[in-house]
């Protein structure tokens, strides 16, 4: 028996006010990704797109909606890299404790050989 996805072939309505607001809410996580509106969105990925794009024509927010998207997306890069960073920091000074006991665990040894 083959069943049919209901999201694929979802009724053309106008959008309510609700699914307005979920999709604002959710553009500053997901920007054009449209794929991840769907799990939230009694919609398909057609009429996602074909709202996000039609929504920025009529409110002549196309230059400014892509500015917007790369402000984000330049962001979230620079959240992931200092993330990054802070991991390599954390793991440089797991190394340079281990280290200061290594060389403090050898300099105890050549005192004790010298006595």
């Amino acid at each position: 028996m083959q069943t049919t996805n209901t999201k694929t072939f979802a009724p053309k309505t106008k959008w309510s006010d609700e699914e307005v607001k979920t999709f604002f809410s959710l553009l500053p996580k997901y920007g054009s990704d449209f794929k991840q509106y769907v799990q939230h969105l009694n919609r398909t990925y057609s009429q996602i797109k074909s709202f996000y794009h039609n929504y920025l024509r009529r409110h002549r927010m196309g230059k400014v909606g892509e500015l917007v998207q790369k402000i984000e997306h330049d962001t979230s890069n620079q959240i992931k890299q200092l993330q990054s960073n802070q991991e390599t920091n954390l793991q440089s000074q797991q190394f340079n404790k281990e280290a200061a006991q290594m060389l403090g665990s050898l300099m105890d040894i050549m005192f004790n050989l010298q006595q």
